[in-house]
């Protein structure tokens, strides 16, 4: 019988011990309704924030997130030229201002100033299906 207690007694701290190892369920997060699917949030940058273009054909992030009166800066890390512009292609009617007048060289940047909220699509003109957003909150 003194076994058996041992045992139990044992096997009640070990149990215990397991529980605090537990970790706790995470909280709900507040859902972003600018979020596309597979898009994982950010944390809003402000002030300035750099997008990189990609020699294989992606922006870093694909999406980003920042406050109104955020500078936005595109380097282009490619050795290939790249031209922004708001979506949709051709007509990028959303923002005709938004991009350089020439295509970005390698090693070349441009900036931009969000000042409101918006979802901002944008692409590169010279391979449309290369594209990227800008969530401004």
């Amino acid at each position: 019988m003194k076994r058996f207690a041992k045992y139990a007694a044992a096997l009640a701290v070990v149990t215990l011990l397991g529980a605090g190892c537990a970790t706790a369920p995470a909280p709900e997060a507040t859902p972003n309704t600018n979020a596309a699917v597979g898009e994982a949030p950010s944390k809003p940058a402000e002030g300035t924030f750099t997008v990189k273009i990609m020699p294989d054909n992606t922006f870093q992030p694909t999406t980003a997130w920042v406050k109104a009166g955020t500078k936005v800066t595109w380097t282009n890390t490619d050795n290939d030229s790249h031209q922004l512009r708001a979506n949709p292609h051709p007509t990028h009617d959303s923002n005709p201002t938004f991009g350089p007048r020439d295509p970005l060289k390698a090693g070349e940047s441009y900036t931009y100033t969000f000042d409101r909220a918006e979802r901002f699509n944008y692409h590169d003109h010279l391979n449309p299906a290369f594209g990227g957003a800008i969530v401004v909150q």
